[in-house]
C-alpha cells in the first residue's frame, strides 16, 4: 500500500488558499465599525465629505473649550492619538481627532477613481 505525497493534493491546497485570500479580502474590503472605537472609548462619528465620503472623527472635551484637531500620520488612525484625546480632553480643550480619507475606518477611494489616480502620481 502506497502513500499518497503531498503533491497529490497540490489542486486541493490551491483552492484551500485561493478561499483564504477571498475571505480576508472581503473582510477587508468592508470593516465592521463599532459603535464606541475600543482603543479610546469614545463614539465613532462621521462627517459626510463630497457629499458620498465618510470621514470618521473622535470627538473629547467640553463643548465651549478651545478647538484642538489632530491628524494622524501614514499607516495609523485617529486611534493612534488616545493618550492625546484623554489628556487634551481633561484639559479643557474641545479636540477632534479624525481619519483621513482612505485611512482609518473612513471611505477608502476606488484604486480607478481618478482621485486615487491623482494620489499616486498618476494622469498628471
Amino acid at each position: 500500500m502506497s502513500r499518497p505525497f503531498i503533491g497529490d493534493y497540490r489542486g486541493a491546497y490551491d483552492i484551500l488558499f485561493f478561499a483564504i485570500a477571498c475571505i480576508l479580502s472581503f473582510a477587508y474590503s468592508f470593516p465592521v465599525v463599532p459603535n464606541v472605537s475600543p482603543a479610546t472609548g469614545l463614539a465613532n462619528q462621521f462627517y459626510t465629505w463630497k457629499e458620498d465620503q465618510s470621514i470618521r472623527f473622535q470627538c473629547v472635551g467640553p463643548e465651549d473649550g478651545e478647538p484642538v484637531v489632530l491628524v494622524h500620520g501614514l499607516f495609523v488612525n485617529s486611534d493612534h492619538w488616545r493618550k492625546s484625546l484623554k489628556a487634551l480632553g481633561d484639559g479643557g480643550y474641545r479636540v477632534f481627532a479624525l481619519d483621513l480619507w482612505g485611512c482609518g475606518y473612513s471611505d477608502k477611494p476606488a484604486a480607478t477613481s481618478q482621485a486615487a489616480q491623482l494620489c499616486n502620481g498618476e494622469n498628471g
